[in-house]
């Protein structure tokens, strides 16, 4: 019969269990003891060992898994600073053991005992809740490369250009994906409504290809807010307390962040950046790719997406022409460029156009 740790555990909690409930049993009997005070032991020695057998596992070797467990996950960076947390706070409990010692009674016995558990505990908690410090502290190229957090807005999720983004490196460390935020995307992609519904795939899709490439870092967190109910209030606050960046397509949120002087990255303000300049009366090359709304207008685009609508060019639909730039009009998605086709006024025909 093969015994295991777990049998040998029960068996040393049961004896020193039932042997403190021997003592306990017999420190004021009288001697020689009574019948009563021998029942009275022989069931405190019972207790000790019952409970011995029931109880020593969870109290020693559960904790000690767990704390195993957590130790072989951690990274060393993780170790060091829990390390140092924890004997920081041994090192303020030995100092208060001190004082407390010289109190009378019992406190001078148990409240230095207390105390430097407490010590030692907030010592670790600390560390945890400073751990990003005491990193860039103990490893400040580290830090630099990778404590960069970022806030990931829903309108940035379902998108979809947050993969290209995120690859030409731009953007780097790790994205934090809210709880509450992967739940409205879960909501979207559940809707009724068929756009929405494709939306939220497509933003599930996206954040499935983030946590599948190796080079990216994605945090699905638990951070919250109960008493703030808005998912971009909560985003907000969040970016406030952690100190963290956010993310967004959303152009009101992005101005309220500013108002509060938090760092808001705006993916259409990115693309409106290293969008081409343009002029009125620069002359651009565009193929007509399908008719516009108005006025016999025709619709192309440029490299990077500018839509650019040109006036009087319905016909031309599938044709390469030169065109001038009339003005410009940004939106909040973007930039579109209005233009006429050039030598319009000189009455150039379609086959001329076409050919130029």
């Amino acid at each position: 019969m093969r015994f295991t740790a777990n049998f040998y555990t029960r068996i040393t909690g049961a004896l020193v269990l039932a042997y403190a409930g021997y003592r306990f049993g017999t420190l004021h009997s009288a001697t020689p003891p009574t019948d009563t005070q021998h029942w009275a032991t022989s069931l405190l020695v019972l207790c000790g060992a019952g409970m011995g057998l029931v109880l020593t596992h969870y109290l020693t070797l559960y904790p000690f898994r767990r704390l195993k467990r957590r130790v072989q996950t951690m990274t060393a960076i993780e170790l060091m600073t829990t390390t140092l947390g924890l004997v920081g706070g041994l090192l303020i409990g030995v100092l208060l053991t001190i004082p407390l010692s010289h109190l009378p009674w019992i406190f001078g016995v148990y409240l230095p005992i207390i105390a430097a558990i407490l010590a030692a505990y907030l010592g670790l908690v600390a560390a945890s809740a400073r751990k990003d410090d005491l990193e860039a502290l103990l490893m400040p190229k580290r830090a630099m490369a990778h404590g960069q957090r970022t806030l990931l807005d829903t309108s940035v999720i379902i998108d979809g250009r947050i993969v290209d983004v995120i690859h030409t490196g731009f953007i780097y460390g790790t994205l934090v994906v809210p709880r509450f935020v992967l739940q409205e995307v879960q909501q979207l992609a559940d809707s009724h409504d068929d756009l929405t519904r494709a939306k939220g795939k497509r933003g599930l899709d996206m954040l499935q290809a983030l946590q599948a490439d190796p080079a990216i870092t994605v945090e699905i967190s638990d951070l919250d807010l109960p008493m703030v109910h808005e998912v971009d209030d909560k985003l907000l606050a969040l970016a406030r307390s952690e100190g963290v960046g956010l993310l967004t397509n959303d152009g009101n949120l992005e101005r309220v962040g500013t108002l509060q002087k938090l760092r808001i990255l705006n993916l259409n303000a990115l693309a409106d950046a290293v969008r081409t300049p343009f002029l009125t009366g620069d002359q651009l090359r565009i193929t007509i790719r399908s008719e516009g709304r108005e006025r016999e207008q025709g619709v192309g685009f440029l490299h990077d997406g500018t839509m650019v609508v040109v006036e009087d060019a319905r016909h031309l639909v599938g044709k390469e022409l030169p065109v001038v730039v009339t003005r410009l009009y940004t939106t909040q998605t973007g930039r579109i460029v209005f233009a006429q086709i050039a030598g319009a006024g000189r009455g150039l025909n379609s086959k001329q156009l076409s050919e130029g």
